[in-house]
């Protein structure tokens, strides 16, 4: 039984016997080449470059052996345990596993969506070019239809003139 959590309360509460009949077996900590063998093991299938995953695997058992580190210094500063126990290990592996998972789901989101919006653009920028296109033809025939328009006036202006004479 864990020390950790309420299994071991609840269990000695229950089972006064099992308390004054037995001994405590204390665990030993972890070697750290078997922590990181248990996390190579665990983080096999993860999707990582080898050089990442080297440098994952240590900071995994980084974090485990400082918090060891601080439960001592814990223990002294404020007279209460701090237990860290390989199953404590594994669930921050687990947990490791499940964050970057979740992480990696949010930027695959992202990113789907970052290119939906640019071929969203790219889309606009190619309408747009066909309707440049379109306009520049358009001003060309409204250029020359203003050209005739203004002859139009001016041989209207030029009829009247004569008219308000006649």
């Amino acid at each position: 039984m864990s020390p950790a959590g309420d299994t071991l309360r609840i269990r000695c509460r229950d089972f006064p016997g099992l308390v004054s009949n037995t001994t405590l077996d204390w665990f030993f900590p972890w070697p750290e080449e078997a922590l990181k063998d248990v996390a190579n093991y665990f983080i096999k299938d993860v999707e990582l470059d080898d050089e990442h995953r080297v440098n994952v695997v240590n900071h995994i058992v980084l974090i485990h052996t400082s918090v060891q580190k601080y439960s001592v210094e814990f223990d002294t500063i404020y007279k209460r345990k701090n237990y860290s126990t390989p199953k404590n290990y594994l669930d921050f592996i687990k947990g490791y596993m499940k964050f970057l998972a979740s992480k990696r789901k949010l930027l695959d989101s992202g990113v789907r969506r970052l290119e939906g919006g640019l071929t969203t653009l790219a889309k606009a920028a190619e309408d747009t070019k066909i309707l440049s296109a379109d306009l520049a033809i358009k001003n060309q025939e409204i250029a020359e239809k203003k050209v005739v328009v203004e002859e139009l006036i001016a041989d209207i202006t030029e009829k009247s003139e004569v008219a308000g004479q006649k």
